[in-house]
């Protein structure tokens, strides 16, 4: 069915975030990483976070066309996050999917990356 607006919803492009990293997950992470990651892992999102798109693509994303999406495990101090997965930017455009993910993403803040 032929949506009305060219424009995807938060909800749409979070599900699109979501089935990619189910399909590519076992490319990226061990059994034990999968398991850790359904029993206490979840994913958020929105228009943050773009300046870390920067290195990767060579050119940082207008948050008015992409939604940013991040899987990871939370932490209950801070920075309220004890593993990031991946990060995932999709496009708010219906005719893009996926622009680009970031499998396992180094972030300073975090004391135990996944190496």
């Amino acid at each position: 069915m032929a949506h009305q607006y060219t424009r995807r919803t938060y909800d749409e492009a979070q599900e699109l975030a979501q089935a990619l990293f189910r399909v590519e997950a076992k490319d990226h992470f061990s059994n034990d990483e999968i398991a850790d990651l359904k029993a206490r892992g979840t994913v958020s999102g929105g228009t943050g976070g773009f300046d870390e798109w920067t290195e990767h693509l060579g050119f940082t994303p207008d948050k008015r066309l992409h939604y940013d999406y991040m899987v990871y495990i939370p932490a209950e101090e801070r920075p309220y996050i004890e593993r990031i997965y991946a990060q995932i930017l999709v496009s708010r455009d219906r005719s893009k999917g996926i622009v680009a993910v970031r499998w396992k993403p180094a972030n300073p803040t975090l004391k135990n990356q996944i190496d």
